[in-house]
């Protein structure tokens, strides 16, 4: 058996002999760090690149070798080995979101993972009130006008 190119999500620190993993054997392909990309060939844990930002490398590989975070997840920085969800009072509307975005003032989410503006509803006890006033003059009895007032009030 001769030298074999090391398989993808592995590295080979010398030419492997084998394409089979064996932990016991350093001479056989070697499993990648988690959050690291490692195409064929590779000779070192870390491989090409870390897991870029926004996204994860599990520790396994699954179905995706790279991974979008997914809504209602962060993954921030590089080398991400799994998504985080997002707290209370955060959200994350995009696939590949790198920091979940903070409620408007005032409100808040009512369970983690929130994926959505929307999500954001007013916190128990933190009334805002907006008032609205103008004044219009209406024409009344000729040359005379008379002021009229309104007003409205919203809870936000």
């Amino acid at each position: 058996n001769g030298p074999q190119i090391c398989p993808a999500d592995y590295y080979c620190l010398s030419a492997s002999t084998s394409g089979v993993y064996d932990s016991l054997d350093s001479s056989t392909p070697q499993p990648c760090f988690a959050g690291y990309q490692c195409a064929a060939g590779s000779s070192s844990p870390q491989g090409q690149s870390a897991c870029p930002s926004g996204y994860y490398c599990p520790t396994t590989v699954t179905d995706c070798a790279i991974c979008e975070c997914g809504l209602g997840h962060e993954c921030p920085g590089t080398a991400n080995t799994y998504p985080r969800g997002c707290a209370l009072n955060t959200y994350a509307d995009s696939l590949t979101t790198d920091t979940c975005t903070t409620c408007p003032t005032g409100t808040t989410t009512s369970s983690v993972n929130s994926t959505s503006l929307l999500n954001c509803t007013k916190s128990a006890g933190s009334d805002t009130y907006v008032v609205h006033a103008s004044i219009a003059m209406n024409e009344n009895e000729g040359a005379f006008y008379m002021p009229t007032f309104s007003f409205s009030i919203l809870t936000m």
